[in-house]
């Protein structure tokens, strides 16, 4: 590079446009138009409880009652164009609250999944120590429960024993008001 050259590329540089690139200009522009497709994915339920300003929410009800693969296309440009002149920090503080809320609900089913696999593995076990942890479990009911799991002769029963076992497993665990005691 001659050094003409080179002060020509600090010129641009001392006396340029300084702000975002295009390039990260059209990601944004994208990453906005994903949230919007992300948003039009979602139940009307689930929408209304979002803060959308009322022109976004319009542009979302509309893709979704579109059929036509072209207009939907077109619809979902209008509303990353809708997204962008709206601030999305609160739209994605609100869809990131919905994400981690999901993902405690499937950790807890998991964590009760686990319990009720235990209880059909090691019974009398697991008992005990899901009853040391949840101090306030019913334990006449709980054993029932496991017993007739392990006792059912058929697999229809086996399946409708284990369905009561979990749904009881998760009142305790999830709905109900028994503490878990940190012992681990």
């Amino acid at each position: 590079m001659t050094s003409q050259e080179n002060e020509h590329l600090q010129d641009e540089d001392d006396n340029g446009y300084d702000g975002p690139s295009k390039s990260a200009l059209k990601r944004e522009s994208h990453s906005l138009q994903k949230m919007g497709e992300t948003l039009a994915e979602l139940p009307p339920s689930v929408l209304k409880n979002l803060p959308l300003p009322e022109r976004l929410r319009d542009a979302i009800e509309h893709l979704q009652s579109i059929t036509a693969r072209g207009a939907a296309r077109r619809q979902r440009q209008y509303l990353g164009k809708v997204m962008r002149s709206v601030d999305p920090e609160p739209i994605r503080a609100a869809l990131e609250l919905r994400e981690q809320k999901a993902q405690r609900e499937r950790n807890q089913f998991h964590a009760v999944e686990r319990w009720r696999d235990r209880f059909i593995e090691e019974g009398e076990t697991a008992a005990t120590e899901f009853i040391e942890r949840y101090p306030d479990t019913d334990r006449q009911r709980l054993r029932s429960l496991a017993r007739s799991v392990t006792s059912a002769v058929s697999d229809d029963k086996r399946s409708a024993a284990a369905r009561s076992l979990f749904k009881y497993l998760r009142e305790v665990m999830v709905t109900g008001p028994a503490q878990a005691r940190d012992d681990n």
